[in-house]
Parts: C-alpha cells; sequence; structure tokens
C-alpha cells in the first residue's frame, strides 16, 4: 500500500466510523467543517461503514499541476464511500492532498456528494 492510498484511507474509515471532529482537527478546518461532513452524511441517510476490497480500483486519483508556490506535490482524490445498505454507494469524498515531507500528507477534505 502506498503513502497516498494509506492518507486516503485513513480519511474514509474516520467518515465511516463518523470522527469528523478527527477529520476536521486533520484538515484545520479547512474547507468543510467536523458539521459540514456530519450534515452531508446524515442527509445520504444510509449508514457508512468501511470499504470493500476492490476499493482502491474505484479511487480516482489526479495529480495537481498547479500547485500553490512552495507546496509539495498535491493531488486531488474523488473516493467513493461505502454504506452498510448498499455496499459501494454512490456516495463519495473529494479530497486534496498535499505532500508535506517525504510521503507524508495533509488532507483537506473538498466535498462530500453524490456522484
Amino acid at each position: 500500500m502506498t503513502a497516498l492510498e494509506t492518507a486516503v484511507r485513513v480519511i474514509v474509515d474516520l467518515l465511516a466510523r463518523g470522527e469528523f471532529a478527527t477529520i476536521d482537527r486533520m484538515t484545520g478546518g479547512r474547507r468543510l467543517s467536523a458539521n459540514d461532513m456530519r450534515e452531508a452524511v446524515e442527509e445520504y441517510g444510509r449508514t457508512l461503514c468501511g470499504v470493500g476490497a476492490t476499493w482502491w480500483d474505484t479511487v480516482v486519483v489526479t495529480p495537481v499541476t498547479r500547485a500553490r508556490s512552495g507546496a509539495g506535490r498535491q493531488f486531488h482524490v474523488a473516493a467513493p464511500l461505502w454504506t452498510a445498505e448498499e455496499g459501494l454507494s454512490d456516495l463519495s469524498v473529494e479530497i486534496e492532498l498535499t505532500e508535506v515531507g517525504p510521503e507524508v500528507f495533509r488532507p483537506a477534505i473538498l466535498d462530500l456528494h453524490v456522484l
């Protein structure tokens, strides 16, 4: 498993456990707040759960070519979430990952939405 995949899995696992405040602390509240994330999941109306074995194959990772000045490598990630009711769902999380050290990424949650 790559460091990039690990960074995404941590966010997705925290979402599945409803640990929105932990994600908020990790991101410094940039973009979506804990409350925004909680509301998006509640509006979806299903129970998030851990992802399946083939989940990473469904994640779309796009390098950001216009990274902010002084920033490390950046990636835009669109990752579908899983629910107890559906398995692979149409709810997804969009994440911006910025490399802040060798293979260490700082996340920002850009959106939680239905595709």
